[in-house]
């Protein structure tokens, strides 16, 4: 019973329900949220950003990554998909794992 409470306390879906306010704990501005997208998938969103810098975009995505890897999902990848610095209106990342 209790592995199946901690599966859905701890999940994918939990961590994207709550990453805005997680963005929140680290960052004074900006906006995040993450997409549920077909089992295995997300697209993890920062927008509005005036803070924004190449390097912390890379660090934001492998720390989903890396978080994605302590929920239990094997085989996590990232994607970055558009960034601000590249001259896109917010940052993209695609996360995939096996399921």
């Amino acid at each position: 019973m209790y592995q199946f409470v901690v599966q859905q306390i701890v999940s994918p879906a939990f961590y994207a329900r709550h990453i805005s306010r997680l963005f929140r704990l680290l960052h004074d501005t900006g906006e995040r949220r993450i997409e549920m997208g077909p089992p295995g998938a997300a697209l993890s969103i920062i927008y509005d950003w005036p803070g924004h810098h190449p390097l912390l975009c890379i660090l934001a995505n492998e720390t989903m990554a890396a978080v994605f890897e302590t929920l239990g999902c094997r085989d996590v990848s990232t994607e970055q998909l558009q960034c601000v610095s590249q001259g896109a209106k917010d940052c993209r990342c695609q996360v995939r794992w096996a399921v």
